[in-house]
């Protein structure tokens, strides 16, 4: 392949990347659409164009818009972010109309990478994880043919001597040398780049009190809030549908659930083994990636058995779980034992709290009156509680989005007036009735139901599965689940397959590109290591320690190998083949070198042939030998053919050259 032809394959791989970039920072929202369609345009035109450009008009424009856009968010007219990606696109077009060489297409390919970085943290879709992967895969190829170009241009533009082949070979190995240095090199956590425009205010969630009515706003909503894989010991993920609880509110006023529990908290610890440690026989196994929430709880099975989280958690006296810094995407694990039942949901201390029988000093007479008439003769908690959810769950309907005038319906009305309702009208009212019978209730909100994901065997949980039940004291230190929304009202879905596969191609790039980090390193190498283990009596889940540590020395040491290979193969295209050195060709260098070394030293810039004459003119007949090799090296060079038995007469000729006589210094 010739120069020209490597330019312009690198200047064509550009071009496509940045593409690429602004097509993927148009689907972030619609600010990012219109400066993505305002670069494609403006590059498009700035390619097209074929007069001449102004470079220092366009330089000094560029530095007053990059004042402006610094100044912008100094000034409060639009948001750092912002300014930001504006600048990004100027640049970008600013590259496109005044650009000429590999330097600026280098500058071109960083700022469609920022274009994917922003998009990638700012929002998780298909769209971003292809043009990620596009970039993966072109952006190695780009940056060698634009390398190769260059070092031509430095060295007289001579043609390269790479070819199709050898540039395909390069860039496989520059983009395999780019994954081993992805997998190994040490990561931090970048909260920074948890943009705030994937944050899900949900009520309910983002403090710690609910309003009736407050769920019902969450209906239809598609936003992903997080994704759960429930599993066995044996890894085999389970359908569910499962309850993700979520907080604790124990004080009612007659319109809003709060919690009284967030003043004292105690920190939840737990040491990760990285998988060492098998699971015990029926222990099933929960892995989420939350969405980034406003001050989200952490949002699990009811009854927890052990808790991993790189984010410190703090646990109330009612077990509300929440982390302890600011929103962003989470991925953190819990274990459950389902034969323990329900009975282990709230620590004992929690059946002491003097709020659990607590009731609005201005209720209304009727709702207890309603209680007692529905309990009867029970005399029992699970009595009491048995007959009051089927109560609700056989004479109340489940109503999705609210009537005309019945949003934000008080629970009186709901009892006795629409009876119908969402989901935390029916966990209130079996709340408020439980502790007018003197049964110690909190309502809890969390999750229910989702979409199952058979591709990627996880439940996909949005906003519109909030939901709301009871959590009360049957017996003493026995808390149990008590749900009285109708079943109809909280059935769990399935995905198509269309979009179970979308789904799963964007919680793979999610899990192992975009949140990788130095867990996922050593996750990673863990299970590189279980590959190599012994079958034999080891635990499920356990890895050879001695090899999981080694893994990543191993690796290292070939991504280094494979460093030097590249390294290798970039300079060696870069100067050309290796030229294959002839018999007659050799035989003269050691000719010329040995009469070199008896003294007989013609000038360095005399060819072969002139060479050889210019020692024989001054040695005479011994010195013919040399002459006889610099013609076999001249025809071997310079001939249609190869001169006849060429080897084995620059052969004869050297040994014959042994008695070439050393030179007489001259005398003075």
């Amino acid at each position: 392949m010739s120069a020209p032809g490597l330019s312009n394959l690198g200047a064509r791989f550009t071009r496509v990347l940045v593409v690429v970039g602004l097509l993927a920072l148009g689907s972030v929202n619609q600010q990012g659409a219109a400066l993505s369609a305002v670069g494609l345009v403006g590059v498009a035109l700035s390619w097209l164009a074929t007069h001449p450009h102004r470079p220092r008009v366009w330089a000094v424009t560029t530095a007053l818009v990059a004042m402006l856009t610094a100044l912008a968010p100094s000034l409060m007219l639009v948001p750092w972010a912002s300014a930001g990606v504006a600048l990004l696109v100027y640049l970008q077009l600013h590259r496109a109309r005044t650009g000429s060489g590999p330097a600026d297409d280098r500058v071109a390919l960083v700022l469609a990478l920022l274009m994917l970085l922003y998009a990638g943290a700012s929002r998780r879709s298909p769209v971003v994880g292809l043009a990620l992967l596009t970039f993966v895969l072109l952006a190695p190829g780009a940056l060698a043919t634009l390398e190769l170009r260059a070092t031509e241009q430095r060295a007289g533009d001579a043609p390269s001597a790479l070819g199709r082949r050898g540039l395909l070979g390069l860039a496989a190995a520059s983009t395999l040398l780019t994954a081993a240095f992805f997998l190994l090199l040490p990561r931090i956590d970048a909260e920074l780049l948890a943009s705030s425009q994937g944050d899900a205010e949900m009520s309910g969630f983002e403090g710690a009190d609910v309003n009736l009515g407050d769920l019902a706003g969450l209906q239809g909503s598609e936003e992903l809030i997080l994704r759960v894989r429930v599993s066995d010991e044996h890894n085999e993920p389970l359908y569910g549908p499962f309850y993700l609880r979520g907080l604790a509110l124990d004080w009612f006023d007659g319109v809003r659930w709060a919690s009284s529990r967030t003043a004292t908290q105690r920190e939840l610890v737990e040491p990760y083994d990285f998988g060492l440690r098998p699971l015990p026989p029926g222990v099933l196994r929960q892995e989420v990636h939350l969405e980034p929430t406003v001050s989200a709880p952490l949002f699990a099975t009811p009854t927890i058995t052990r808790l991993f989280s790189d984010d410190r958690v703090r646990v109330d006296e009612l077990n509300g779980r929440r982390f302890d810094d600011s929103p962003r995407r989470r991925r953190y694990t819990a274990w459950f034992d389902p034969r323990l039942g329900d009975g282990a949901i709230q620590s004992p201390t929690a059946s002491e709290g003097r709020f659990a029988l607590q009731l609005p000093s201005d209720l209304d007479p009727r709702v207890a009156a309603l209680a007692a008439q529905i309990i009867g003769d029970a005399t029992t908690p699970e009595a009491k509680a048995r007959r009051l959810t089927r109560h609700l769950r056989d004479t109340y309907a489940y109503q999705d989005i609210p009537a005309e005038g019945e949003a934000g319906q008080g629970l009186v009305s709901f009892l006795f007036d629409t009876r119908r309702g969402h989901c935390e009208y029916f966990a209130t009212a079996l709340a408020v009735m439980l502790r007018a019978v003197d049964v110690r209730a909190v309502v809890v909100i969390g999750f229910y139901g989702g979409e199952w994901n058979d591709v990627g065997g996880h439940i996909n949980v949005r906003r519109s599965d909030a939901h709301a039940w009871v959590e009360a004291e049957l017996s003493p230190g026995r808390w149990s689940l008590l749900d009285a929304t109708p079943a109809g009202g909280m059935s769990p879905g399935d995905q198509s397959l269309l979009n179970a596969l979308s789904d799963t191609a964007t919680a793979w790039w999610s899990r192992w590109v975009l949140d990788y980090d130095l867990t996922s390193q050593i996750e990673g190498g863990r299970a590189l290591a279980n590959l190599f283990a012994p079958s034999g009596d080891a635990a499920p889940g356990a890895a050879a320690p001695g090899l999981a540590a080694a893994t990543p020395i191993l690796v290292g040491l070939g991504a280094l190998v494979l460093a030097i290979g590249a390294r290798g193969a970039f300079y060696g295209a870069a100067r050309g083949p290796r030229r294959v050195i002839g018999p007659e060709e050799r035989a003269w260098r050691e000719g010329l070198a040995l009469a070199e070394g008896r003294g007989h030293h013609p000038p360095p810039a005399l060819p072969p042939v002139e060479a050889a004459e210019w020692i024989f003119a001054r040695v005479g007949e011994p010195a013919r030998p040399l002459l006889t090799l610099a013609w076999l090296h001249h025809e071997a060079c310079f001939g249609p053919t190869p001169p006849p038995e060429g080897a084995k007469r620059a052969k004869l000729a050297l040994r014959a050259l042994l008695l070439l006589p050393r030179a007489v210094p001259p005398t003075s």
